[in-house]
């Protein structure tokens, strides 16, 4: 699992995320493809909140998009926080649900 940090923002056209060019100069695919070529599956961090933990883009108002891009990208797994995301138990449940 590739956890916090991996993302350097969205981008400005279509709300992508986009991954860190200096730690991912051939992208995110070429990373998922070679860990897929060596029999292992491939995971990915994400936030529920606006931000992750470290202040990357997070996935709130974005699931959908988020989503899609993790499946384009041939992701298996995601490991989901919830840092700046609200804290009440109710916003939770719908945001899970």
């Amino acid at each position: 699992v590739i956890d916090d940090c991996w993302a350097a923002g969205r981008d400005n056209r279509t709300n992508r995320l986009v991954p860190d060019p200096q730690a991912f100069p051939n992208g995110l695919p070429a990373v998922v493809r070679y860990v897929h070529s060596k029999g292992l599956k491939f995971g990915i961090y994400t936030d529920r909140g606006t931000n992750t933990c470290a202040k990357r883009p997070g996935s709130q108002g974005f699931e959908e998009l988020d989503a899609q891009t993790f499946a384009d990208w041939g992701v298996d797994y995601l490991k989901e926080d919830s840092c700046y995301a609200p804290e009440d138990r109710q916003s939770s449940f719908e945001q899970y649900a």
